[in-house]
C-alpha cells in the first residue's frame, strides 16, 4: 500500500496500514501521540496497552 492510500484511512493509524508492527513505524501516533490511539479505539492499543503505555511513558519521562 502507498503512503498516499495510508494516509487516506480511517479508523487507526495509517502506520497500522502500512506495517502491522505500526509501533515500529517512527512517525507513528503512538510514538508520539498515544491519545490518539486511545480515542480511535485502535486494535493495537487495545492488544498491547501496558507495553505500550510503559514504552511511552519511558521515552517522554523527562517532562515529569
Amino acid at each position: 500500500m502507498s503512503g498516499e492510500q495510508a494516509l487516506a484511512r480511517k479508523g487507526v493509524c495509517f502506520a497500522y496500514f502500512i506495517k502491522q508492527a505500526c509501533w515500529r513505524v517512527p512517525e507513528a501516533y503512538c510514538n508520539t501521540a498515544l491519545q490518539v490511539c486511545i480515542t480511535r479505539e485502535c486494535p493495537v492499543y487495545r492488544l498491547h496497552r501496558d507495553a505500550m503505555e510503559r514504552r511511552f511513558a519511558t521515552k517522554f519521562k523527562h517532562f515529569w
